[in-house]
């Protein structure tokens, strides 16, 4: 039964790594950030391998040689374990900064505009903002003829989201006569 037991464990074991692998690249490619899904996604292959080990201990026999013996496989265990939930935590944490609208960063890291945008749509009503308004926050337009039009002003963004960042994403706000945001939207090149 031990044997079972431990087998199941190792098997889990190798599940859990590549399990965070994935985790890691998925919060890499869709730069995701803290929410109810994203922690418990993390934090419960964890709580399960806790519980495969206590399993384990109370199926085995010697409970591994005894009490002692047993702490300290568990406790290294964990600490071996924990790490992976850990720096998952801190890709999720520094993709939490890195969405928050922040003027300074705006204007001097235009790669990073495309993880803020979104934040900015949230703490910022765009639409009926005058040209000035608009400059004053986001700084003046990017130079470029991309989506350019007598009415509008294009800003860059930086590398398309998702799996292939191929193009590049721009946030193009159209005026009306008196020179205020009527519309914005995100396009790809």
């Amino acid at each position: 039964m031990k044997n079972i037991w431990s087998w199941l464990f190792g098997l889990y074991c190798i599940f859990y790594v590549f399990l965070y692998v994935g985790y890691f690249i998925i919060i890499r490619l869709a730069h995701s950030s803290y929410n109810i899904v994203s922690v418990t996604a993390i934090i419960l292959p964890l709580l399960l391998l806790l519980a495969f080990q206590l399993a384990l201990w109370k199926a085995s026999d010697d409970n591994f040689g005894g009490i002692g013996d047993y702490k300290n496989k568990f406790i290294s265990t964990m600490v071996v374990a924990g790490f992976l939930p850990l720096c998952c935590g801190i890709m999720l944490g520094t993709n939490e900064y890195k969405s928050h609208f922040n003027i300074d960063r705006w204007l001097s890291d235009e790669s990073s505009r495309v993880h803020m945008v979104d934040n900015l749509f949230e703490e910022y009503d765009l639409v009926k903002m005058t040209k000035d308004e608009v400059t004053v926050l986001l700084g003046t337009a990017t130079e470029t003829n991309y989506f350019k039009e007598k009415d509008n002003i294009v800003y860059y963004l930086g590398d398309e989201r998702g799996l292939i960042p191929i193009d590049s994403e721009w946030l193009i706000l159209e005026f009306d006569e008196n020179e205020k945001v009527r519309s914005y939207e995100i396009k790809s090149d």
